[in-house]
C-alpha cells in the first residue's frame, strides 16, 4: 500500500510530472528566446515564481458563487493533467493487459513497462481527459467578472480544434496494433517498424509525428496561453485575475502539455524503451531517464515551431488545422490500413 501511494504521489506520479514541467519551461523559455527575438531570456522557473508574486501582491477579490466555481474549475484543471499522468507507461514492470510483441518471429511477452494505472482502453480514457480539459478551459474563461462569452468561445474551440488531427493520427496507430492500450501501444509499435520498416518509415511514422508535433505546437500557441512571459499575458487580456488563479491556469496548461508529449512519445516513438534491453536495478533509471529525454526532445521541437513561424488569425489557425493536419492525419489513417490490407505484417 505504501509502495502504491508513493507512486501515485511521488514517483513516477504527481510530482515527478510536476517537476518535469517546471524543467519543460525552464528550457523551452530559454530556447525561446534564442529563436524568437521579442522574447528576453527569463530566470529560473519563470513564469511560476512571478505568478506567485502576483498572488502576494494582488487585490484581494470578494467572495461569489462565480469566484468560487471559477477557483474550483482552476483546481479540476490542475488535478486531471495529473491524474492522466497515471496513465503513461513511465517506468514501472509489471503485467501488460494482453499479450504483445508477436512480429518479426519474436515470441511475445505479458510484461511490460506499465503505468500506475493500465487497462485496455485506457488511450481513450486519456483523449477524454484531454477534451474534458478543452471544455473547463471554456468555464474558466466565461465565469470571469468581465467575460466576453464569444470570445471565450472562440479561443476555446481554437485550443481543442487540435485534437481532432491528433486523435486521427492516434488511430492510425490503433489500427497498426489493434490496441487502445497505450502499454501495448508502447510495447509493439517499435517491434511492428523494426520488423516493417517501409510501413514505418514511410506509411506511419512520418505524417504521424509530424501531424502529432503541430498539433502540440499549436494548441498552447493562443495568446491565452502563452506562458513565457508573465507581463505578457496580463496585457494580453489574461483569462483569470492576475492572482493565485493565474497560477493555477498556468500551471495547467503546462502539465496538461507534458501529458500530451507523454501521449506522442509513448504511441510513436516506443515510449521509455530503449533499442537494447536493459534488465536489473537500472532499468527504472534508464528508462525514466529516456522517457525524460524523448518528451523534452518533442517540447523542444515545438517550441523552435511555434519561435519560427509567423503568427496566424483566428480564421487562419482554424483553416490550418481543419484544412492542412486534417486531411494529413486522415491520409494516415488510409495508408496506415490500406498497407496492412493489401501487403499485411510480419
Amino acid at each position: 500500500m505504501l509502495s502504491t501511494w508513493f507512486e501515485i504521489t511521488i514517483f513516477p506520479g504527481f510530482i515527478f510530472i510536476i517537476i518535469l514541467a517546471l524543467l519543460s519551461e525552464q528550457i523551452n523559455s530559454r530556447l525561446n528566446s534564442r529563436f524568437f527575438i521579442s522574447i528576453e531570456k527569463t530566470p529560473m522557473f519563470i513564469p511560476m515564481i512571478e505568478n506567485f508574486k502576483l498572488y502576494l501582491k494582488g487585490e484581494k477579490e470578494s467572495t461569489s458563487k462565480k469566484t468560487i466555481l471559477q477557483s474550483i474549475i482552476l483546481v479540476l484543471m490542475v488535478a486531471l493533467p495529473l491524474f492522466a499522468s497515471l496513465l503513461l507507461p513511465i517506468n514501472l514492470w509489471g503485467t501488460l493487459p494482453s499479450w504483445a510483441g508477436v512480429y518479426g518471429g519474436y515470441p511475445g511477452t505479458n510484461k511490460g513497462v506499465v503505468g500506475v494505472i493500465s487497462f485496455e482502453g485506457d488511450l481513450l480514457f486519456l483523449f477524454a481527459i484531454i477534451l474534458f480539459f478543452g471544455f473547463l478551459t471554456f468555464l474558466a474563461q466565461y465565469l470571469n467578472k468581465q467575460h466576453f462569452a464569444k470570445e471565450s468561445l472562440t479561443k476555446t474551440f481554437t485550443f481543442m480544434i487540435f485534437d481532432i488531427p491528433l486523435l486521427f493520427v492516434l488511430v492510425s496507430a490503433i489500427i497498426a496494433k489493434r490496441s487502445l492500450s497505450l502499454t501495448l501501444l508502447a510495447e509493439d509499435i517499435r517491434r511492428i517498424v523494426n520488423f516493417n520498416l517501409a510501413f514505418g518509415l514511410v506509411f506511419l511514422l512520418p505524417i504521424a509525428i509530424s501531424v502529432s508535433l503541430f498539433c502540440l505546437a499549436m494548441k498552447f500557441d493562443q495568446p491565452y496561453f502563452d506562458r513565457i512571459n508573465t507581463t505578457g499575458i496580463i496585457r494580453s487580456n489574461a483569462p483569470t485575475p492576475k492572482n493565485w488563479k493565474l497560477n493555477l491556469w498556468n500551471l495547467s496548461m503546462r502539465l496538461m502539455e507534458v501529458v500530451i508529449a507523454g501521449l506522442i512519445v509513448t504511441v510513436f516513438l516506443g515510449g521509455s524503451y530503449l533499442p537494447i534491453p536493459i534488465h536489473g536495478d537500472f532499468q527504472i533509471l534508464v528508462n525514466t531517464a529516456n522517457f525524460i529525454l524523448k518528451c523534452l526532445v518533442v517540447l523542444m521541437i515545438t517550441t523552435i515551431i511555434r519561435a519560427l513561424r509567423p503568427r496566424m488569425r483566428i480564421n487562419q489557425t482554424f483553416n490550418f488545422a481543419l484544412k492542412v493536419l486534417t486531411p494529413l492525419s486522415f491520409l494516415s489513417i488510409l495508408l496506415t490500413g490500406g498497407y496492412i490490407g493489401l501487403v499485411g505484417l510480419n
